[in-house]
């Protein structure tokens, strides 16, 4: 097994365990903060009992509460979807990008825009259901579901205690314990609202939907990455070890396909049930060094077909943006920037010494002009690009774009005392894209 796969997916588990818990506390925030503002409006109607009319004035402002609720729930759960599905296709993505860097390859962001299309398919099929089998609703329809029942109690609560006669105050007491999580029952609970059992943990349907829901986007974007992940060959699954009461996990565990026991085909691996807390990854049967060395030669041109049908429309983009050749380039032949500081807002200085073919991209001029700065292979300021005249200069050709030279971190001068100097036809290709566009310069003819 490679222990590097199942090391980097471990990883990716403890931050999806920490989302689920951030995801549960502002779950309950929204709970509580609700419970409080409905408290609040419930005040306002005085120490008098409630009439009728003014009950059903009260019960329609408690429903837009209860809506406003739903929309903040669901808001907090698309974004786990997508945080969940992102972190699922970084397992894969990262993984192919660790087995390149150690062979000397760095391309880990394109291997995870390979992806891009399939983060998301998993986040469609967790928003609409189509992830679960059988007829299952989608995950607005669910999440209303739950805070629909909650919206009828509380109509049931308003009117039992029109019913008593209490007054707004005393149902303003009651109806922020029954929607705040973890409150305690008033002690008169049972003979007032008979028959609207307390709402213990009010919370916790909706904590599970959204749970589950970030669970499942990030189990699915492992699945679908993994399906294109050559390397990728089967998904393993193991109890937690606060596995206690006997339930589908056990036959999981104990599952052989022919892969192994408790493993899965990816095609085959059986969706989590909601909370659960089990250990599974996607492993192979190769180590991290030899996938490497196996996409290292093919990226060098040695034939691979397994490799050629997984990746090879984007080998192009691989080779291009990887730093076997200095520097990187777009399929049209323009420059890749490293760092982009164009919107930096700080007080900073173009350093004389950075990272090896380090391109810095900034603006001058009002951030109207953008200038590329070079290093070379040892990280020294090498040149700069200047993508128009600026306000002060003399015009060159090319709209005015122009270059400047450093020898030793000094600007180098030229003999007719100008410190900058024309483009070459290569630095107007590979900068095509920052400079003024003109007949002269079409890409066409360079």
């Amino acid at each position: 097994m490679a222990d590097a796969f199942r090391d980097r997916m471990m990883a990716a588990t403890r931050v999806v365990r920490s989302e689920e818990t951030a995801l549960k506390r502002r779950i309950a925030a929204l709970y509580a903060s609700c419970a409080r503002d409905m408290g609040k409006e419930v005040a306002h109607y005085g120490a008098d009992s409630l009439t009728g009319r003014r009950a059903q004035a009260l019960q329609k402002s408690m429903r837009a509460y209860v809506k406003a609720l739903w929309q903040d729930v669901r808001g907090l759960a698309e974004d786990a979807i997508r945080k969940g599905a992102e972190i699922g296709i970084e397992t894969q993505s990262g993984m192919l990008g660790d087995a390149l860097h150690g062979v000397g390859i760095t391309t880990r962001q394109s291997f995870a825009s390979m992806f891009a299309r399939t983060q998301d398919e998993a986040v469609a099929s967790v928003l609409n259901g189509s992830i679960y089998a059988g007829k299952r609703a989608g995950l607005s329809r669910r999440i209303w579901n739950n805070e629909a029942l909650l919206g009828g109690q509380i109509e049931q609560l308003i009117a039992s205690a029109v019913a008593q006669g209490r007054s707004a105050t005393q149902l303003a007491r009651d109806l922020e314990a029954f929607v705040k999580p973890d409150a305690m029952m008033p002690d008169n609970w049972n003979d007032i609202y008979e028959g609207l059992p307390f709402a213990f943990h009010v919370d916790y349907n909706a904590k599970r939907l959204a749970v589950s829901a970030l669970n499942h986007s990030y189990f699915q974007g492992a699945i679908l990455a993994g399906r294109e992940n050559p390397y990728a060959e089967f998904l393993h699954w193991e109890l937690s070890r606060s596995h206690e009461i006997y339930d589908v996990c056990d036959t999981y565990m104990e599952h052989d396909e022919g892969l192994g026991k408790g493993n899965f085909a990816l095609d085959n691996a059986p969706l989590p049930h909601p909370f659960c807390k089990c250990t599974w990854y996607i492993d192979c049967d190769k180590s991290l060094e030899e996938i490497g060395e196996e996409l290292g030669e093919w990226l060098a041109g040695a034939e691979n077909p397994k490799l050629e049908r997984a990746f090879g429309e984007w080998k192009t983009t691989l080779l291009g943006v990887d730093n076997i050749t200095g520097y990187r380039y777009h399929e049209d032949g323009t420059i890749i920037a490293t760092d982009d500081w164009k919107t930096r807002t700080d007080h900073f200085s173009i350093p004389a010494n950075y990272r090896p073919y380090a391109v810095i991209e900034t603006c001058s001029g009002a951030k109207r002009q953008i200038d590329r700065t070079f290093y070379d292979a040892n990280g020294t300021l090498k040149r700069q690009i200047h993508g128009g005249p600026h306000a002060y200069k003399a015009t060159y050709g090319n709209g005015g774009a122009h270059a400047h030279d450093f020898e030793q971190g000094m600007r180098v001068v030229y003999s007719d005392q100008r410190h900058g100097r024309e483009l070459t036809a290569e630095e107007v290709k590979e900068n095509y894209d920052i400079i003024p566009h003109s007949s002269e310069n079409s890409p066409d003819d360079l």
